[in-house]
């Protein structure tokens, strides 16, 4: 493996175990006040009950400094893994053009013509090309646009995103309980 490419891959892999330390120690200080807390209740118990209350306090931290330990590791392995928690979908704005605009003018104003005689005649004509132009304007919109596919992913740090993959996905590509790999808005399975 070439120098620079080692040094690239060791860099990544420092931060991304930075970053896991950096998570474990917020979890820690989460864990280690909620157990202070818990001893404080338990000094609150009946004599007869205060020992019974401190070991559970007890067992309580162990196994949440176990799972996090446990996720710190995971983090570490692969910060963008995750599970798909949900598929949804969106829409996606379609956009009008001159063309459905055009169209739609033309129709209008042929509609617009049937209307009155003289002057009456040429003012309908009128409004009949501008309201049809309008009109086809927003057809034309309104049948560009689509439904696509949006994804919430749990990832391993216990973060959750959004991810709206491009191109857009017009058929889910993942369900819920699928494991896939972030990169930025692009998604994958694993």
């Amino acid at each position: 493996m070439k120098p620079v490419l080692l040094t690239a891959l060791c860099l990544c892999c420092q931060l991304a175990w930075a970053d896991a330390n950096a998570d474990f120690n917020m979890a820690k200080q989460k864990i280690d006040a909620d157990y202070k807390a818990a001893l404080t209740a338990c000094g609150e118990q009946p004599k007869a009950e205060q020992a019974a209350c401190k070991r559970e306090a007890k067992s309580t931290m162990q196994a949440s400094l176990s799972d996090a330990r446990k996720q710190k590791e995971a983090d570490a392995k692969c910060r963008d893994c995750g599970t798909v928690i949900s598929a949804n979908t969106y829409e996606i704005k379609g956009e009008g053009s001159a063309l459905g605009a055009v169209a739609g003018g033309v129709a209008g104003a042929l509609l617009g013509k049937q209307v009155g005689k003289g002057d009456g005649n040429k003012v309908a004509t009128v409004a009949g090309a501008a309201g049809g132009a309008y009109a086809g304007y927003k057809l034309e919109e309104h049948i560009k646009t689509k439904q696509a596919y949006e994804y919430e992913v749990k990832l391993a740090n216990g973060k959750t995103v959004t991810i709206r993959p491009e191109p857009a996905h017009e058929q889910a590509q993942f369900k819920a309980g699928d494991k896939v790999k972030v990169n930025g808005q692009a998604i994958q399975a694993r």
